[in-house]
């Protein structure tokens, strides 16, 4: 079950350096959590299809509508959304799984406060909003011929953040605005940069935003390519034929215009922002790490504390109040996490008899964090962390 974005040059970037400003200070990492505190957040498992309990919840709006998606037995992918009733959560769960026409491997990526959805089918790999209020969908278009439409968040107001693709496939950040007729490029900076492979090959490689607030600002990032500090090294491995890389560039985007975001050490990506203008996302901490979870207050880089021996991270989803959740991926295990504010992430224990666990929204106003556990053979099933009402990581 895909969770997360489906490109992979998320993943398969190398390590590189770039040296430009940024225009923006990055405030110094604080040490690296030795060990990280477990939370006391209690999970709970949310109701499957017939025949078959897995799931994911991507977003909870603070009405309490989930949003998400669940297999069917034969293993398709439908989008789906909760609700609850009662104060007992290990019951009064209702499943909703609508009809979406012309895909049968596809999910609900966000909901916003009036519970219209964004989405995406991976099969046709296209984006679509659909009203659960009274079951209209519309399909997004990209901005070639083709389909090429990532629908990954939704405001307040029914704008939705992405990317969508060209005639040459390339994919660029984009919004749709009702009645999401056509798509709008966010001109993202250094998006159209050649990347040149040791073949000769030319490619551009785009960029995204998964981020929006209900101001429209966008968070995103962009595959900016820099100079390698290590020119020897590149040289030898013949990794860029041109000294360039795709080098991952946060950035927000507002009416006032383009801020890039800096990093710990040299990459990061944002990947969601609330109104008070928080960003979320990941960021290398060094030189021989991974991209670990940060947040950017004004501009400024933090690092949230993942522990010393985390392989990677990010930041999913941040919620109006300020609460953070994502994950962290140790040698053994992933874990969810939250993070309200201050101090530093905590980790969520996955359902009883699961390995591991990951979050992608939390609700403040509900004390909740949603997501899924997954068991030995990665089955996702749709999880809610219930927090204290008193909870907080400061």
């Amino acid at each position: 079950m895909r969770s997360t974005r489906r490109r992979v040059l998320l993943v398969a970037v190398p390590v590189l350096v770039v040296s430009t400003a940024v225009g923006v200070l990055s405030a110094a990492a604080p040490p690296a959590a030795a060990s990280t505190a477990t939370s006391p957040c209690v999970p709970y498992q949310l109701p499957g299809m017939p025949g078959a309990g897995q799931g994911n919840v991507m977003w909870v709006n603070d009405a309490g509508v989930y949003a998400g998606s669940v297999a069917d037995a034969s293993g398709g992918l439908h989008p789906a959304w909760w609700t609850h009733s009662g104060s007992d959560m290990s019951a009064g769960w209702t499943l909703h799984v609508p009809d979406i026409p012309d895909t049968t491997f596809a999910e609900f990526l966000d909901v916003n406060p009036g519970g219209v959805m964004s989405g995406f089918a991976y099969d046709r790999s296209q984006g679509f909003v659909y009203d659960s209020n009274t079951g209209d969908l519309t399909w997004l278009p990209g901005f070639g011929s083709g389909l090429g439409s990532w629908a990954r968040r939704i405001n307040a107001s029914g704008v939705v953040a992405g990317s969508a693709a060209d005639d040459t496939g390339t994919s660029y950040a984009a919004t749709w605005r009702p009645p999401y007729t056509n798509a709008e490029r966010v001109h993202a900076p250094g998006e159209s940069q050649n990347v040149t492979f040791p073949d000769g090959t030319h490619v551009k490689v785009g960029s995204e935003v998964d981020g929006i607030n209900d101001q429209g600002t966008v968070a995103g990032y962009t595959f900016l390519g820099g100079p390698v500090h290590d020119v020897d090294q590149f040289a030898t491995t013949k990794q860029w034929r041109n000294g360039y890389a795709p080098l991952l560039q946060a950035f927000t985007k507002s009416d006032s215009g383009v801020t890039r975001l800096p990093a710990g050490y040299d990459q990061a990506f944002g990947f969601a922002i609330n109104n008070a203008g928080l960003v979320v996302g990941a960021s290398l901490r060094d030189a021989n790490a991974g991209f670990l979870p940060a947040y950017w207050l004004d501009g400024v880089e933090h690092d949230m504390g993942a522990p010393a021996d985390a392989i990677a991270g990010r930041g999913l989803g941040v919620t109006q109040g300020g609460w953070v959740a994502g994950y962290v991926r140790l040698s053994d295990t992933t874990r969810s996490f939250v993070w309200t504010g201050a101090g530093t992430l905590q980790f969520n224990e996955p359902l009883p008899g699961y390995q591991s666990s990951l979050a992608h929204a939390a609700s403040d106003v509900l004390h909740e964090v949603a997501g899924f556990s997954t068991d030995d053979s990665n089955a996702p099933v749709p999880t809610v962390w219930q927090c204290p009402a008193t909870f907080t990581t400061g």
